[in-house]
């Protein structure tokens, strides 16, 4: 996050503004047969909040998978109104489109082939 301002004077007067510039990074989440891949997921958001609600088709031998960064705090999760049903989260350095690199908590559904699954991440 950065604050930038700008000052000006004729002389006699003077005047300044201030603006703050906050940077996000993704939250990916989507399924996938491992944590290898983390940023092709199909599904992902820019964002600083760390809790949605997410609907994945985890399909054949495919596990729901939510990442985001580490800097945001751990979740919880609620799967068809009961709580759990992710593994504890791995940590992973992953690397932008812009080439810029952050720890990341990701997190794997502890079942594979749920589906059309929909996910309140808290």
């Amino acid at each position: 996050n950065h604050t930038f301002t700008l000052a000006a004077t004729d002389g006699q007067t003077s005047d300044s503004k201030s603006v703050s510039v906050s940077f996000a990074n993704q939250i990916y989440y989507g399924a996938a047969e491992n944590t290898s891949s983390v940023t092709t997921l199909s599904n992902k958001v820019l964002s600083n909040t760390k809790g949605r609600t997410i609907t994945v088709n985890a399909g054949s031998g495919k596990y729901i998978i939510y990442a985001l960064p580490k800097r945001l705090g751990t979740v919880t999760f609620k799967v068809n109104g009961f709580d759990g049903g992710f593994s504890s989260p791995e940590e992973k350095n992953l690397t932008n489109a812009s080439g810029y690199t952050e720890a990341y908590y990701v997190y794997k559904s502890t079942n594979a082939n749920l589906g059309n699954t929909t996910v309140v991440v808290s």
